[in-house]
């Protein structure tokens, strides 16, 4: 069969803590997806973003918790890099 033991961000979240785990999860993943927004938006290739963090995010709507995904699956890692290799713009004194 096809089924798999581990499910998403919204089972886990509602697993910890019912609706309100599920909310707070969703508003969490939502500031995080915002901040990879807008760290893909800072000078760099949309497919170099999509890239460095595709893998973690997959993993995040498919099967960890939010926590494990940040800290073990690398989304924490690919917003470092996301940060590292935006062009940043000087000011001219």
């Amino acid at each position: 069969s096809n089924s798999h033991a581990n499910n998403g961000y919204i089972s886990s979240g509602y697993a910890h803590a019912g609706l309100l785990g599920v909310l707070i999860y969703s508003i969490l993943l939502g500031l995080l997806l915002n901040m990879l927004n807008v760290l893909g938006r800072a000078g760099l290739p949309v497919w170099f973003a999509l890239a460095i963090a595709i893998v973690p995010l997959r993993g995040l709507l498919i099967s960890s918790d939010l926590l494990v995904v940040i800290l073990t699956h690398g989304l924490l890692v690919s917003m470092l890099l996301l940060i590292l290799t935006r062009k940043r713009e000087y000011v001219s004194p």
